[in-house]
């Protein structure tokens, strides 16, 4: 169970938005490929699924080893934080490598 995640209205506003990849499709057809999971229903991730899974994923790590280690943890500044690591890897201004999409 993920201690953090990201409001779901933010969230749907990137999934109006068109999928960032070049190379005439290729760039989809490999992150469709390689990375996006097949979903309960039986389809795909799509890329906003797959950013909201890693953000989540990151921010629950980041906010777990700061709550067992008696460490601050602002909610305010993580939500701020994430929406724009968000929106920084949905735009492909940085991605986690590889390994860091598929776990």
């Amino acid at each position: 169970m993920l201690s953090f995640k990201l409001n779901e209205e933010f969230v749907n506003e990137y999934r109006e938005k068109p999928e960032p990849f070049g190379f005439n499709g290729l760039g989809a057809l490999v992150f469709y490929r390689t990375y996006s999971r097949i979903k309960s229903n039986g389809s795909y991730e799509s890329w906003a699924d797959v950013c909201e899974r890693v953000i989540n994923g990151m921010y629950s790590i980041q906010k777990d080893h700061a709550k067992q280690n008696n460490r601050a943890w602002n909610e305010k500044k993580a939500i701020a934080s994430a929406k724009e690591a968000f929106d920084r890897m949905f735009n492909l201004k940085w991605t986690p490598s590889g390994r860091g999409l598929t776990i």
